[in-house]
């Protein structure tokens, strides 16, 4: 497992600053296959100091976040049906708890596995 600096370095390598949100994005996508939330949030944190005069970058980023925890994450390694997410996460606004969380340090990991239990309860439930 990298640390946090070289996936950040990593997502910086080949950047061409012609979209903003590049970089954040490619190191979200290492990040959250392994499960580092917490980390995630510092360098969302550290991206939107950094970006605070682009608003339209961070508005990118947190629309993009959620989907990139549900490809990266919740499909992957959350053990739940593809089905069953398929049916849920956009209608209940799973997406948007997760982006919420993401910018609040400590909150991203629990709104995660927030939504991945509500997955599996649903996952439980009989077709209807």
């Amino acid at each position: 497992m990298q640390p946090l600096l070289e996936v950040i370095a990593d997502a910086l390598k080949d950047w061409d600053q012609a979209r903003g949100a590049e970089p954040i994005l490619t190191a979200a996508r290492v990040l959250v296959k392994d499960g580092r939330f917490d980390e995630l949030t510092l360098a969302l944190i550290a991206f939107s100091q950094h970006f605070a005069s682009k608003p339209e970058v961070m508005r990118h980023v947190r629309t993009r976040i959620g989907p990139v925890v549900l490809s990266h994450y919740i499909y992957t390694q959350a053990g739940v049906s593809g089905k069953t997410i398929d049916q849920h996460f956009g209608d209940m606004g799973m997406g948007d708890t997760i982006a919420r969380a993401a910018f609040r340090e400590g909150q991203l990991k629990h709104a995660v596995m927030s939504v991945v239990e509500q997955l599996h309860e649903l996952d439980k439930q009989p077709a209807a």
